[in-house]
């Protein structure tokens, strides 16, 4: 981002952005495709719906009819309505995307005015948001919120006579928040497809992009202000509104930029590495499993590795980054204690992963390796997201640095919330 910005107004995307229902829609089109064409592959069908995300439903059918070349066996309409069948979202627990009720809670809370714009109808989403709900902490307790109480405005694909990435449904969401169009880069748009970031710049806004296609279409994004791999990254201040108040520093710690940091102009002013401690401490209990086998033998910080698929549905509440909390063995280890512990979760982008990991670093030596052996991990807090690197070198003196900022935070008793947690820490339970 070249120059600050100063914007005092927020607009949202729904899909991808702020609630997770990318792999639900994908899973029916899949689902609904391969039973009218068999030759195309599970592959093929996904890469084409990634690349229709964003739009209204039928035009997003549409294009996915040309993509995949359907309109020998169905039309859009029939796709569209064979696909809404399928999904039928009364009664699907939809989550939220990691990060999207700590941002809006807090823009609430500073009372920047917000409004939705998306491609859904209004029909659709009136059915979609039933379940849409999200935890809030207040105070020291947890309350439950619907998404749709957050925004002042709300503007869907059907009051358009144009989708996205034609830029009508944000000229619409300024207006009812009464921003002139001439205005425009007062409003900072959250998008998570390159069709929305299109719409949004085309009509002025300034834009941020959390993208929800894989890394190696991130190209994609080009004409974002700023692209982040999730929404716990966002730095706000860098586009004029309020500063997040909730990371912690490690004033032992000194910040430094290392090589694969992309930097904004508030990363530019750190002076600390900085953690943020989870609103929901999480547990993630299971045998460990022979990983990639790079963690010794490349890097020398042996990892305990985790199997992603019983996981999934825990892990998916955690946006991909860097985290530390502590972990216990639960078999003839058990008497090994607590141990201080730093993980990777997400597709480590200097090894261009393809699957998701869940690679945990135990913060002391082992004599023999535990494989097979039930490990529960406790994650407390975030570091940072994933990044990539030039060398192996610059790898290792990262991760390095993460076990620093993980032993200095605990040394510091940085991290409070732990007590409620006295049943996990009791070795002898």
């Amino acid at each position: 981002m070249s120059s600050p910005r100063e914007c005092s107004f927020a607009i949202f995307d729904l899909d991808g952005t702020l609630i997770n229902t990318e792999a639900i829609v994908d899973e029916a089109v899949v689902s609904i495709v391969k039973t009218m064409k068999k030759s195309i592959s599970e592959r093929e069908i996904f890469d084409a719906a990634e690349d229709c995300r964003g739009q209204r439903p039928l035009d997003a059918s549409t294009e996915l009819c040309e993509k995949l070349s359907l309109n020998e066996v169905v039309n859009p309409v029939e796709l569209l309505t064979k696909c809404s069948e399928k999904l039928q979202w009364d009664g699907i627990d939809i989550p939220d995307m990691p990060g999207a009720a700590r941002l809006l809670e807090f823009l609430k809370r500073k009372k920047v005015p917000m409004a939705l714009a998306t491609s859904t109808s209004a029909k659709e989403l009136e059915k979609k948001m039933k379940s849409a709900t999200v935890n809030v902490k207040s105070s020291d307790e947890s309350k439950k919120k619907n998404l749709l109480e957050y925004f002042d405005v709300i503007c869907c694909g059907d009051e358009v006579a144009r989708g996205k990435p034609d830029p009508e449904i944000f000229h619409l969401a300024m207006e009812r928040l009464g921003v002139k169009r001439e205005d425009a880069g007062k409003c900072l748009v959250f998008e998570d497809t390159p069709h929305g970031v299109s719409a949004a710049k085309a009509a002025g806004c300034c834009c941020v992009a959390v993208p929800s296609l894989r890394r190696e279409k991130f190209d994609m994004y080009k004409s974002a202000d700023r692209v982040y791999h999730s929404l716990m990254d966002v730095e706000l201040e860098d586009f004029g509104l309020p500063k997040f108040e909730d990371w912690r520093e490690v004033k032992t710690v000194e910040f430094v930029a290392e090589d694969g940091d992309v930097l904004s102009a508030s990363s530019r002013a750190r002076k600390y590495e900085r953690f943020l401690k989870l609103d929901q401490f999480l547990e993630l209990t299971g045998p460990v499993i022979r990983g990639f086998g790079r963690g010794s033998k490349m890097l020398g910080i042996p990892t305990a590795n985790l199997d992603v698929v019983p996981l999934k549905q825990q892990i998916d509440k955690l946006a991909p980054g860097i985290y530390f909390g502590f972990a216990k063995l639960l078999g003839e280890n058990k008497k090994t204690g607590i141990h201080r512990t730093v993980m990777s979760i997400g597709y480590n982008p200097f090894f261009n992963d393809k699957r998701k990991s869940i690679e945990p670093w135990l913060l002391r030596e082992f004599e023999e390796d535990f494989y097979d052996e039930t490990l529960s991990v406790l994650v407390v807090a975030y570091v940072r997201a994933e990044c990539n690197f030039t060398t192996v070198e610059n790898l290792i003196e990262r991760i390095r640095k993460d076990a620093k900022v993980c032993e200095e935070a605990l040394d510091l008793d940085l991290v409070d919330g732990l007590d409620e947690w006295s049943d996990w820490f009791d070795v002898n339970r």
